[in-house]
């Protein structure tokens, strides 16, 4: 019989009115818990985090990582990480005066992740009044850049 899931042991008790508790004493007997990993990867791509999925299937998060990992799929961390590209791209917008919740939202990500991107490029974080200050020259940069547009030859 072919397998395709992952095996797991849950220790389930027998005749123990105390529950868990094995140092009180009872019977316990160990079951294989059996993982779909159609299941996971189902439940994974749908958006759920694998510490939900665990709960979902009633095992321990790292059960449901193991076979992400088995599996090669990005989770957590990983999942968020920028490329070097993007993180040039957000660097280079702070430097031109935008603030980190612009550049939040341009990049769907939280403040902690470009906060952190900018410091361990070595770019000192602005005071908010400087940003504000930065944000209001930008925008009136950009109004009059649409209100003349540069000549075109209508030759």
């Amino acid at each position: 019989m072919e397998h395709t899931g992952s095996v797991y042991i849950i220790r389930n008790t027998i005749n123990n009115k105390y529950g868990y508790n094995m140092s009180i004493g009872g019977n316990a007997t160990y079951v294989k818990k059996t993982i779909d990993n159609s299941k996971v990867i189902e439940l994974f791509n749908s958006g759920i985090p694998a510490y939900k999925i665990a709960k979902i299937l009633h095992v321990g998060t790292p059960r449901i990582t193991d076979v992400l990992k088995k599996l090669n799929i990005k989770y957590g961390i990983a999942l968020q990480r920028f490329s070097e590209e993007k993180r040039d791209a957000i660097c280079n917008l702070y430097l031109q005066g935008y603030g980190t919740m612009d550049i939040c939202r341009k990049f769907n990500t939280d403040k902690g992740t470009v906060r952190k991107i900018l410091t361990t490029k070595g770019i000192k974080l602005r005071l908010k009044q400087e940003t504000n200050k930065l944000r209001r020259k930008l925008l009136a940069s950009e109004k009059m850049s649409h209100e003349n547009p540069a000549p075109t030859d209508n030759r």
